[in-house]
């Protein structure tokens, strides 16, 4: 038994050392596959074990393209006395390829676009490599070869001559197809610490920061000429409950498209001018609740894939450039673009498929080398020119199931409080061992509630809508003072309007993570009775009770999100405060109570 295994052991190795680059590659390449596949999908609610998936598949795709280039560097930088040239050489610019990534993944958190700095050098190392794996495949030169010939016999020179002959003549064969796969290469490799470091902090701040500068001297440039000018809006066109806005007869009322489909600029910390902000506030206030759902879709859309994907490449159209006279400078423009440098690309990958084809390249090769090669080769050019110009140009349930462009899952994420002390009641043995592995934190962000589908989403946009909208319309908002006082709201109209005892009213001025958690509790207790009501009053409770669990799933699972300093173990203490009282209140005595013997000191 034991000399089988050892002997299955060292077989496995010896199939490694022999195929470890063939090997690699392939991985890579499958790493690419899953990553154009399952990437785009993101977005989308899926299972805890595909999005892990994803994640080890967008960690190990550099890893693995930067061990293959290392093991391709070493083979050629110790084989000295090489021959004919490879068709491997043809893998370096393609890993190059795949160091850029796919571009539906280009960062999985926000913090990985704060590392462009890093992409930077270890895309000029690899790209160094593989031009040294370039370099060092070049044949020998005609003198050094007749120099080592000198003392041979004269069929022996005649034999060394047409070897080089025959080595110039198949590295002829692989090295224009090379040099156009370098330019792809180089050019993906660069692509992706470029486009990271286009939506880091830094980045966005200055582009914010330039797009409002531009502004001329009638833009507002305090918050109540803000306040005065919605509320000067709103007084024209009549306000009170009940009260619509007609549609607006002039062009400065229309909103200003940059400033509603940019929201990815409020990922910093600088508000958009007050003059782009009172033309979509009346956009939205005399919009319906459906089109402003839809707008929020469309937004966070359009954020995901400005953060996370490379969407802001494809952005860069060449309709945004401003051409001059100068015919030469303005064809150098375009060909210099995001778009220009992709078409060309394409064209370079597409021409060195066809010269390795046609010329020859497959020749006097290992045919595995070659079934390789040509899968490496179609794989990347479908991948990145083909099949997303076909889904970009494809009825719409395609396009949406593989980038969903545009469009954003109409979806809540839930979590609860009490839901999460009865979990811990019920499955507590499973919750011992989880905590005694150190895995709880991880298990109580993958467990959560399923979330709220069909028409929540819309309609909770529709509630919030009518209260924003409703703020201004029924005139609660008439200041600057009422402004920050209305958008500083925890609750104090629910309590001003009921008797309540001034402890509760002190939940207001709490911490607003702690306040968070007091009025989720508070939520569940006052909705508990009406689940089984069917009046539309019940219906509104559970969307306020959906928008609490959601509150409760951003201060427990993304506090980032919430807040900076959200104190997720807040909600752990919490829990340990209800069970504790449950067990005080509810549970009854089974051992008798017994006075402890006094101590002698």
């Amino acid at each position: 038994m034991g000399d089988s295994t050892s002997t299955g052991f060292a077989a496995a190795l010896e199939l490694w050392q022999e195929h470890q680059l063939s090997i690699l590659v392939v991985a890579s390449l499958a790493i690419q596959w899953f990553l154009f596949v399952f990437a785009p999908l993101r977005q989308h609610r899926i299972p805890g074990l595909l999005r892990l998936s994803i994640w080890l598949a967008y960690l190990g795709s550099d890893a693995v393209a930067i061990y293959a280039l290392a093991t391709l560097f070493n083979s050629h930088r110790c084989d000295t006395d090489t021959g004919r040239p490879g068709v491997e050489l043809l893998w370096a610019p393609i890993l190059l390829v795949h160091l850029g990534g796919q571009d539906s993944i280009t960062a999985y958190n926000i913090e990985d676009n704060e590392l462009w700095r890093r992409h930077v050098v270890t895309a000029v190392s690899q790209v160094a490599a593989a031009i040294y794996v370039f370099v060092k495949a070049w044949p020998k030169s005609l003198v050094t070869t007749a120099h080592q010939a000198v003392n041979q016999a004269t069929l022996d020179k005649v034999n060394v001559i047409q070897a080089h002959n025959d080595e110039m003549e198949a590295y002829g064969r692989i090295f224009t197809p090379a040099l156009l796969l370098f330019f792809c290469g180089i050019t993906k490799c660069v692509f992706k610490p470029w486009d990271l470091k286009r939506v880091s902090v830094n980045s966005l701040v200055d582009s914010s920061s330039g797009s409002e500068e531009k502004g001329g001297e009638s833009e507002m440039n305090s918050l109540q000429e803000y306040v005065g000018a919605a509320t000067r809006y709103f007084e024209s066109r009549g306000h009170g409950r009940g009260a619509g806005l007609q549609e607006d007869d002039g062009d400065d009322d229309t909103c200003k498209a940059g400033e509603v489909w940019k929201p990815y600029n409020l990922c910093v910390d600088l508000a958009p001018p007050y003059s782009g902000r009172l033309s979509c506030l009346k956009h939205l206030a005399r919009s319906p609740a459906d089109e402003a759902h839809r707008l929020v879709k469309s937004s966070l859309s359009a954020t995901f894939h400005q953060l996370y994907t490379k969407e802001s490449l494809k952005l860069h159209d060449i309709s945004h450039f401003v051409f001059t006279n100068n015919a030469a400078l303005n064809r150098w423009k375009v060909l210099t673009s995001a778009r220009g440098l992709r078409t060309v690309a394409a064209a370079t990958l597409l021409g060195a498929i066809a010269v390795f084809h046609y010329g020859g390249g497959a020749a006097d090769q290992v045919k595995a080398d070659v079934t390789v090669t040509y899968a490496l080769l179609w794989s990347a050019f479908v991948m990145e020119y083909v099949l997303p110009t076909v889904i970009h140009h494809t009825f719409g349930r395609v396009q949406r199931l593989f980038t969903g462009h545009r469009t954003w899952p109409d979806q809540v994420a839930q979590y609860n409080l009490m839901g999460y002390v009865a979990r811990r009641r019920k499955h507590s043995w499973l919750m011992e061992v989880v905590g005694w592995l150190g895995c709880r934190d991880l298990v109580d962000q993958l467990w959560t509630m399923d979330p709220c589908k069909g028409a929540s989403s819309r309609e909770i946009t529709g509630l919030v809508h009518a209260h924003v909208a409703g703020g201004w319309m029924e005139g609660h908002i008439a200041g600057a003072d009422s402004f920050r006082a209305f958008n500083d709201y925890r609750g104090q109209w629910t309590l001003n309007n009921s008797s309540v005892p001034s402890m509760v009213l002190m939940s207001v001025s709490r911490p607003f993570d702690e306040s968070v958690l007091v009025w989720h509790l508070a939520t569940d207790f006052c909705f508990h009775l009406l689940q089984e009501d069917p009046s539309p009053s019940s219906a509104t409770a559970r969307r306020c009770r959906e928008m609490s669990n959601y509150m409760a799933y951003l201060l427990f699972v993304k506090p980032e999100m919430l807040m900076p300093g959200a104190r997720r173990s807040l909600f752990r203490d919490a829990c340990g405060e209800l069970i504790d009282g449950y067990r005080l209140f509810f549970i009854p005595t089974v051992i008798p109570w017994r006075r402890r013997p006094h101590r002698r000191r």
